[in-house]
């Protein structure tokens, strides 16, 4: 910190103030957990509203000092529990990432072509919110698409986890 830095979450007399929402519309909150302690998840996902929310299953390893914690059939039996909770996490945040992801609609971004898809004006590509795996897509509407070109691209519409885009005119950033 300078000297002439103004203590965290005030704003110098005469600088420009922050706006606190452009600068969090800007950022991507994502959550990752290994499923367990259910009700404590489930509040955390419903009141902080984050745009991704991913969840793994515990898969037990031999020659890991948790192998030997539960046998296998209690395993299995937590596992199915697990399975559950899983299936209810994502249901309950399926439609607030739908929602969150609505404020791309209008915007412009750079998005990452990953595969064409075969016999159809598409591809499959990705913008800098959307981590390989674990996140949606952006499905972008064009044709001669290649793989490894980044295009630069107007977010049209949200479908489901996933986004919609057409690069623009000129489009093409980098590649």
């Amino acid at each position: 910190m300078t000297d002439n830095a103004a203590p965290m979450g005030e704003v110098e007399s005469g600088s420009e103030e922050l706006d606190f929402h452009e600068m969090l519309d800007r950022q991507i909150l994502e959550y990752r957990k290994v499923v367990g302690y259910h009700r404590l998840q489930m509040s955390i996902v419903e009141g902080a509203r984050l745009d991704w929310v991913g969840s793994f299953l515990y898969s037990r390893e031999e020659g890991t000092k948790a192998y030997a914690l539960r046998g296998e059939k209690e395993h299995a039996k937590a596992l199915k529990r697990a399975q559950g909770f899983q299936k209810q996490l994502e249901a309950l945040q399926a439609p607030i990432t739908s929602e969150n992801l609505k404020r791309f609609i209008g915007k412009e971004y750079d998005v990452l072509i990953e595969e064409p898809v075969e016999g159809e004006d598409l591809a499959i590509g990705r913008m800098y919110a959307q981590a390989p795996e674990v996140d949606g897509l952006t499905v972008v509407m064009g044709r001669d698409l290649k793989a490894g070109e980044v295009l630069r691209c107007g977010i049209s519409r949200v479908n489901g986890l996933d986004l919609e885009a057409i690069p623009l005119k000129g489009g093409v950033s980098h590649g």
